[in-house]
């Protein structure tokens, strides 16, 4: 069981990073530098870090 809700973590973090780059990429692309910065510079970094560790 502890196997199984560990690699539904691993997949949720996944997912995360996936979409903060994404999010990050498209407000950049719609003129909101700022936040597509902040989004990129910070969440990516805290979202990617489990997601190495646990893989």
């Amino acid at each position: 069981m502890a196997q199984l809700l560990l690699q539904i973590s691993i997949l949720i973090t996944w997912l995360g990073l996936v979409l903060n780059i994404g999010t990050g990429l498209y407000y950049m692309v719609m003129g909101d530098l700022v936040t597509g910065l902040i989004a990129l510079w910070v969440g990516t970094p805290y979202l990617y870090a489990p997601a190495v560790v646990f893989s």
